[in-house]
This record gives structure tokens, sequence and C-alpha cells, in this order.
């Protein structure tokens, strides 16, 4: 695997900081991303109150907000303050009606849709596994193993679930639950990974807290880059719509650009390019 913490510094750029005055590549990808949380947020409050009044708002604990990847369809994991029932609501952008879906797992975190939105998946704080639901028939949850917190993505092409935890990522086979590869995570930590795919499904960008992403090739589970956090402790990461950017925000209110296509020019010189 090229390691791009010490190649990459010797050639390869730097990442940009958005408060660096020098951004000026397709950062609007990520700020959409983090402004859609917020609006999602409030979207969700708007539907409770047109659906079930003030009443429901303070009756539901909610424990986790998500969007679909197209922006279309909203999830939360909520709790019913009077009987401690755990469950999913969920709904469309353009309507108010609010579906509920059970059962909710305690501890969930990190709900995600996948990308056909037949298939429900969350993973855990402070807890272990992973767990996913299959939007189409009534069936109970899948746990998929993991320790420690954890996440969870979704190829776009449906293919894929990643689930990343304290000590291990690991890449299953979307239905059948095979698992595909895995690797190890060194050291390891009790933040979970946060995991992205590239458009094309071919490449997963895996943030290990505190300070580096590794690029994994989603196919074979090979590590084809690691690249460098710049001492600061990332907790998420997203592609550009054409894969030429990962950027990558820190719990210090910075964000990191790198510049896909450069690196790869850059390491094909050294027969490191993947």
């Amino acid at each position: 695997m090229p390691d791009c913490v010490a190649a990459g510094r010797a050639a390869v750029r730097a990442p940009t900081s958005l408060f660096g005055a020098r951004l000026d590549v397709k950062a609007g990808v990520v700020t959409y991303s983090l402004i859609v949380i917020c609006v999602g947020l409030a979207v969700l409050g708007f539907l409770l109150d047109v659906v079930g009044g003030p009443d429901l708002r303070v009756k539901l604990g909610v424990v986790g907000v998500g969007l679909s990847s197209d922006g279309n369809r909203w999830l939360a994991g909520a709790s019913d303050a009077t009987d401690g029932d755990r469950f999913w609501l969920t709904g469309g952008m353009d309507d108010t009606e609010v579906n509920r879906l059970t059962p909710n797992t305690p501890g969930s975190h990190g709900p995600e849709f996948s990308a056909d939105h037949r298939w429900l998946a969350w993973g855990n704080w402070r807890g272990r596994d992973a767990c996913v639901l299959s939007l189409a028939t009534d069936a109970s949850p899948v746990p998929l193993p993991i320790a420690g917190s954890a996440n969870v993505a979704f190829s776009p092409d449906n293919r894929i679930i990643a689930v990343g935890g304290s000590d291990e990522v690991r890449f299953h086979e979307l239905g059948s639950w095979r698992l595909l590869h895995a690797f190890p995570r060194i050291p390891g930590g009790q933040l979970p990974p946060h995991i992205t795919f590239s458009s094309d499904s071919k490449v997963a960008a895996v943030v290990l807290p505190p300070d580096r992403v590794t690029l994994v090739d989603s196919a074979t589970g090979s590590q084809l880059a690691t690249l460098p956090g710049e001492s600061r402790i990332l907790v998420k990461s997203v592609f550009s719509p054409d894969n030429r950017f990962l950027a990558a925000i820190s719990t210090d209110h910075h964000l990191l650009v790198w510049d896909l296509e450069s690196i790869r020019i850059r390491l094909a010189g050294l027969g490191l390019d993947w």
C-alpha cells in the first residue's frame, strides 16, 4: 500500500484548510452534506409537528438522524418516553407522511439508507455490532458482528455494506451478508471509523480516527493509500461527484481536501498508482 503519509508529503500538496482562504476546489458537495443534516433535523421537527403535534415531539426522544444519498428521504431513530419502546421513523421530503418501522436497537447510531432505498442499516455507540433491516419485508434486523462503537456505509451500486468498529473494518455482500474482506484497525480506537464510497463504488475512504484516512479497493479489500490528517482529529469524509477530490472534516472545524487525481499522477511516477 502506498503510504501517502510519507510519500504524499514529499510529492503531494498538503490538504487545504477551509479557513486557509486557498480552497477553490469543489467543496460545495461537502458544504451541502453538512448543511443537509441541519435541514434534515429541521424537517424532522416540522414533520413531527404536522403529523403528531407538539405532544408527539415531547413524547419522542430522537437518537439519530439520517438522509438518503439522493436527499429524497429522511429517517430518525426514536424512543417513546412513556414506555421506552424504540423504533425508526422515516418519510419523504416532499410529503408529510411519517412511517414507523420497528424494531430499533439500544445504542443505535449513524443510520443509513441504501441507494435503492431497500435497506436501512445502523451502527452503535458504546456497544457492539451493526444491524441491517429490509424495508421490503417484515424480517427482523440482521446483526453484523463488530466490536465497539460502529458506523456503516452502503456502496452506491447496492452491492456492499461496510462496517467499521473499534478494531476492524469489514466489507459484506449486501443481501447474503457474506464477509468479502476485512482489515484490522491499527491502532484500535473508541471513535468509530467513518466510511464513504466513491460514486462508482470502486474505492472506499475509511476515516480512522484520530488523524488518517485509508483508501481501500472495495472489490479486493486492498489498502491503496493512506492520507495524513495533519494532526487533526478527523471524523467524516466525502468524495466529490467526479471522485477527483476527497474532503474530510475535523473536530476543530477544519476541512481537509485532497486532490486524488494529482496524487495518483505523482504516485504513478513511483509505480504506486492504483
